[in-house]
């Protein structure tokens, strides 16, 4: 105890009062001995020096566990391997260390790039023009009733007349302005009432006779004996000699063969149509040097020199058709040639074309004259016009021929026959027309 006590008091600078004699017995001066004072500072700094040894490893686990930068939270429980952690693993980031220090929010993902611009567009090519486009098939225009005919000794078997054209064309012409509703009557003021039996009033239309019941022989005796029967056109155009003897027939000239003299057939038709409600609405013209003055009402009230032009004869014709009157021509003659050619539109039509001029035809049995001195006292063929077609440089006429060795609907050019087939056309043959109740200008 005395060597603690003495160890206590060597650690003051200065002596105590109330010392012990231990002290007095110490060498005077022995407090600012050098090896008194390494002494001294041995024993102050050792326990010390002992103390820090003992809690470092303390300091530093905590040090560590304050300080170590926190892993991402998925990886936690990851070694860098990418093997997971033992069970027994330790958790490094405390609770209360996380409540500190939030772990840092995960990266936000790279914005997506812009997708890439695209190249501009090369610049539209020009367009081409567009094909040029067919022509449209030509069209025809018809008048509103086609209502064919064919000649009376084709419809009554062993009937031994034959070059009924010219009768039979205008007889068409009759039935159409009746269709139409333009001729009640026949004669006036009695209705139409026409017959498909051979020898009775009315035969065909007034095509033809009928022979048997008639009794009158002249035009002013019809009046007279049949003022409520109407002859048929035959017997008025005094064809083949056997009509009204005011006009003269073939035999008259000196001609041989059947058939119906132009001026004949014409100046007829004048008398058949005086008997009915459209006497005043009658006309007809030539279209050749040689025939007569025109006469009555006319499409576009030709003149004889409209008359005489292809032009104006075609542009009357027209009208015609498109106010809805079918026309009645005189051809020279009717050497007809098919071009194996047809087309429906809207009906069913076959294309011909006109030879040159012949004296005979003998699928009908006609033969032909062309009128001498006159155009009038020629003998021919006759047709009946109910439409056109323009497709240029042709111009189609579309008729019913009255010759049953062709179809019922037929087309021929009009001209320029060179161009559109065969050697002829309608305007090369024509000689006269004969008209009803045709279009004023």
């Amino acid at each position: 105890m005395a060597r603690v006590k003495w160890t206590f008091k060597t650690l003051r600078s200065e002596p105590v009062s109330g010392a012990s004699e231990d002290d007095s017995e110490r060498p005077a001066g022995w407090h600012n001995d050098p090896k008194t004072t390494l002494y001294r500072a041995t024993w102050f700094f050792c326990p010390l020096f002992v103390s820090l040894v003992l809690i470092s490893p303390f300091l530093i686990l905590m040090i560590d566990t304050l300080y170590v930068s926190p892993a991402p939270v998925n990886n936690i429980d990851t070694p860098s391997d990418g093997a997971p952690l033992p069970p027994s693993a330790p958790t490094l980031v405390p609770a209360d260390i996380a409540f500190y220090f939030p772990p840092a929010p995960p990266p936000s993902p790279p914005e997506p790039s812009p997708p890439p611009s695209p190249p501009p567009s090369p610049p539209p090519p020009t367009p081409s023009p567009p094909p040029p486009s067919p022509p449209p098939p030509f069209q025809f225009v018809f008048v509103s009733s086609l209502g064919n005919i064919e000649q009376a000794w084709e419809m009554v078997p062993g009937l031994p007349e034959r070059g009924l054209s010219v009768p039979t064309a205008h007889a068409m012409q009759a039935k159409f302005c009746h269709e139409i509703g333009i001729l009640p009557d026949m004669p006036l003021p009695i209705p139409y009432q026409e017959s498909w039996v051979y020898d009775e009033w009315g035969f065909s239309h007034f095509a033809y006779g009928p022979y048997g019941p008639i009794t009158a022989t002249t035009i002013a005796q019809a009046d007279i004996d049949h003022p409520t029967r109407q002859p048929g056109f035959s017997w008025w155009q005094n064809t083949n000699g056997m009509g009204a003897t005011d006009l003269p027939d073939p035999s008259f000239y000196s001609l041989i063969g059947p058939g119906t003299i132009v001026r004949s057939g014409l100046r007829g038709a004048n008398y058949f149509w005086d008997r009915t409600s459209l006497a005043a609405r009658k006309g007809y013209a030539y279209h050749k040097p040689g025939g007569e003055p025109v006469y009555g009402q006319l499409p576009n009230a030709w003149t004889d020199a409209q008359a005489l032009s292809m032009i104006g004869t075609f542009k009357g014709l027209k009208k015609s058709i498109d106010k809805n009157r079918a026309v009645v021509l005189y051809l020279d003659s009717y050497p007809a040639k098919s071009l194996f050619a047809s087309l429906t539109n809207p009906y069913l039509i076959y294309f011909y074309s006109l030879k040159f001029f012949t004296t005979i035809q003998p699928d009908l049995e006609e033969i032909y004259y062309e009128g001498t001195p006159s155009l009038a006292e020629g003998v021919g063929h006759a047709v009946l016009m109910v439409g056109y077609a323009i497709d240029p440089p042709c111009i189609w006429i579309a008729l019913h021929d009255a010759n049953q060795f062709t179809e019922k609907l037929i087309a021929i050019p009009w001209t320029d026959a060179a161009l559109c087939g065969g050697q002829r056309g309608i305007w090369d043959a024509l000689v006269a027309s004969y008209h009803m109740d045709a279009p004023l200008p």
